[in-house]
């Protein structure tokens, strides 16, 4: 299935925090999903100022399980379960804020060497630019790009693919505007993209549209009516998936809360009822009901009792448009915890389980339609001078599935070399 469900991005987000004097949190807690956060009712450019600079980070990691799969997914895949994988990476970023105007921008462009299984080796490269504006003194306009390339993961690909680069775009323009009195009001547009390089993977173009209706109050929070429309279209569709449809539709409604974020323990909580409806092509054989529908929600909440500490929990319900219709649940927990200005921890984990329909019966099963992934992690990051980070991290990762070869268990350890190489003044 091509959705990557592993927490990424840990040890950038650790290193930048760490240069930058602050503290981590590797659990991403989203505040609204439509862009401001509770704040006092004045517009305000959050984009964080910064020289640009330019950077290196090489990464060393052994995986027991790379995988991701049994004994017999590693024969069928014809690979190695375990192996050394360096990456070299340069790195880059920059932001601006002046008051009414913000822009930022970060990548990382790097490549996997494997060491035994080389049809593996690929670019992985990642980019995020933003723009913000003040539209006169109560409305924020804010532009985000994001784009990613690099293998897929072996547990997000059928049994019949191993080499795949995906290449992932999404773009989204949104304003939001809160009046002297407290009305608040959002609106956002969507567009993405997801290609692979491999013909028997599925390509999908989304669109989305999402509004929010509330009020703000700077010592409350912000509370709203929300709803999204989206709509995902499949192409490049092989003979042997006839199970997924040509276009999925999926409408939102529901209601969303968020503290103000300066508090020491914030959150947010969010609840709606999903209708998602298949439109499917005259040979397509999709299992079950063409239409989806139910009640998806999420609850964050961040626990900050001083300014080593940072708690962090997140449990979600959702409805996804993968190559077919997909429900998850999501369970997330982290601690990060200052134990000197320049020594860093962090332990977390996740539960996630994915329920996927639309499978074919009468085809030869080749992925999974129920898969449970279990991660636990423990990381430390060291700033051994103003501009160099070490990280050490490793992860136990273990999975079940009613499909064999994606039943697995693995633990994967990584050293982690992050240094700025020049910076403007």
């Amino acid at each position: 299935m091509q959705y990557d469900k592993g927490a990424s991005g840990l040890f950038p987000a650790m290193a930048r925090a760490l240069m930058r004097g602050g503290t981590i949190g590797v659990l991403c807690l989203p505040t609204t999903s439509f862009g401001q956060t509770a704040s006092p009712r004045r517009a305000v450019i959050d984009t964080r100022a910064q020289p640009l600079t330019l950077g290196a980070r090489q990464d060393l990691l052994y995986d027991t399980n790379i995988v991701q799969g049994s004994d017999e997914a590693a024969r069928l895949r014809g690979l190695e379960k375990s192996e050394f994988i360096l990456t070299p990476s340069a790195t880059i970023d920059f932001g601006h804020n002046d008051g009414r105007f913000g822009a930022s921008f970060n990548g990382v462009f790097g490549y996997d060497f494997h060491e035994s299984n080389t049809i593996l080796n690929r670019e992985r490269i990642e980019f995020t630019g933003i723009a913000s504006a003040l539209v006169g003194s109560s409305c924020v306009a804010k532009a985000r790009f994001w784009e990613l390339l690099k293998q897929t993961r072996q547990q997000d690909l059928t049994t019949i693919v191993t080499a795949n680069r995906v290449l992932i775009r999404i773009a989204t323009l949104g304003q939001t505007c809160t009046t002297p009195g407290g009305l608040t009001g959002s609106v956002q547009l969507l567009r993405s993209a997801w290609h692979n390089s491999n013909k028997l993977n599925i390509n999908n173009d989304r669109k989305a549209v999402s509004a929010l209706l509330g009020y703000t109050d700077p010592g409350i929070g912000t509370i709203g009516a929300t709803l999204l429309y989206e709509r995902t279209d499949f192409f490049g569709r092989p003979a042997i998936m006839v199970m997924t449809p040509d276009t999925l539709e999926k409408v939102q409604v529901g209601i969303e809360y968020s503290s103000p974020v300066a508090r020491r323990l914030s959150g947010s909580l969010s609840g709606g009822y999903v209708v998602s409806l298949a439109t499917v092509a005259a040979d397509s054989r999709l299992a079950g009901a063409h239409k989806r529908h139910g009640l998806v929600g999420q609850a964050t909440l961040l626990f900050k009792p001083d300014d080593r500490l940072r708690l962090s929990a997140l449990a979600a319900r959702r409805i996804r448009h993968d190559t077919s219709f997909t429900i998850t649940t999501d369970l997330q927990l982290s601690a990060d915890y200052a134990l000197t200005p320049a020594l860093q921890a962090s332990l977390g984990g996740r539960w996630l389980r994915d329920r996927y329909f639309g499978r074919d019966v009468t085809l030869p099963q080749i992925a999974q339609d129920r898969q449970d992934q279990t991660l636990l992690y423990g990381s430390l990051a060291f700033k051994v001078t103003p501009g160099s980070i070490v990280t050490a991290d490793v992860r136990r990762d273990i999975g079940r599935a009613d499909f064999a070869p994606f039943v697995y268990e693995g633990t994967r350890f990584t050293l982690s070399l992050t240094t700025i190489l020049a910076a403007t003044p």
